[in-house]
């Protein structure tokens, strides 16, 4: 076997020789690649950036979901056909856009050719089907709370209830008893013994003087019922030591009760979603694709190479048919 050695200046004159078949193949890759790129259609982006946050006002025991949640949520076929109303559209949709998480936002982005405002108005549909998803699990929380807080009042109302008829039941018996007490009085008064006293003597008859001990102490029986009645009308349940603390306490929870009652049913009239819009959606005016300055460059490269591959191909095809000639003659 003939050994030979092959210089630099040899591959540099193949590359001469086949130098048109070298720029053919490239002017050939790039036109293609040009044609190709200029008749394709260009591709606008639209994106939007979502947060979870914790709405105010809303019953401690509402969880909000999760990013990872939200992010699995918004690709779900259902919620996706219930916001954009048909399944083309949905079918459309997830072989051009992307959803991904970075630190803890949620950012969704469409890139097809279509204009912006569309791909715009396709993610705010999205939006707003995944704000109205998690609207309704907000909702459904406000409502056990205040199904939570009727039940409670109408419990605090009845230990009112309860107490203010002990306080009825004792101000009726006070009033009875302050009746037969008055009448006793006014019988004794009617009994002209009592205030009789001998003029001479100065000293009061027996019977006299044991009526009129028997008034004094209906007159002491008389001064606590008097001020029970008289308390019980200016202070009502509050009169009695024993309920007034308790009163004081289950009307306090009443009335913050009834407050919390007002902040849940007007956050009810329209209920906030955890799902925030930081930014968008917005479509970018200026074309994001295709890449054609970038095809036209790799086009290029591949054209130089494979016309380097045709050209050494074209010397060896040459190179054999010159022996074979020389080999015959």
């Amino acid at each position: 076997m003939e050994e030979y050695e092959v210089d630099l200046r040899d591959y540099l004159r193949v590359l001469w020789r086949g130098k048109w078949i070298v720029l053919v193949t490239f002017l050939v890759a790039v036109g293609a690649a040009a044609l190709v790129s200029f008749r394709a259609p260009d591709i606008f982006r639209a994106e939007t950036v979502l947060k979870v946050e914790r709405p105010l006002g809303l019953p401690s025991s509402y969880q909000p979901p999760s990013i990872e949640e939200v992010a699995e949520r918004v690709q779900d076929d259902a919620l996706l056909l219930s916001a954009l109303g048909d399944e083309e559209t949905v079918s459309w949709l997830q072989g051009r856009w992307t959803v991904r998480q970075e630190k803890g936002f949620l950012v969704l982005r469409i890139e097809a050719s279509r204009s912006p405002a569309e791909l715009a108005g396709v993610l705010r549909q999205v939006v707003k089907g995944l704000q109205d998803k998690y609207r309704r699990g907000v909702t459904e929380a406000i409502t056990i709370r205040l199904d939570e807080i009727a039940r409670r009042t109408r419990v605090l109302q009845g230990q009112l209830a309860a107490w203010q008829g002990k306080v009825n039941q004792a101000y009726q018996e006070a009033q009875t008893q302050r009746e037969e007490l008055l009448a006793a009085i006014e019988a004794l008064k009617a009994n002209p013994e009592v205030l009789v006293l001998e003029v001479g003597e100065q000293t009061r008859r027996f019977e006299g003087a044991l009526a009129e001990s028997e008034l004094q102490l209906l007159y002491g029986r008389l001064t606590p019922v008097e001020l029970l009645l008289d308390g019980v009308d200016r202070q009502g349940v509050y009169y009695f030591p024993q309920f007034a603390s308790r009163a004081i306490a289950v009307e306090a929870e009443l009335v913050s009760l009834a407050e919390e009652t007002q902040e849940l049913q007007e956050l009810l009239s329209d209920p906030p979603s955890p799902i925030v819009t930081l930014r968008g959606p917005q479509g970018i005016d200026a074309p994001v694709g295709p890449p054609r300055r970038t095809n036209l460059a790799v086009a290029g490269v591949l054209g130089l190479f494979m016309g380097v591959l045709l050209a050494f191909f074209w010397h060896y095809l040459s190179s054999a048919g010159i022996e074979r000639g020389e080999e015959g003659g």
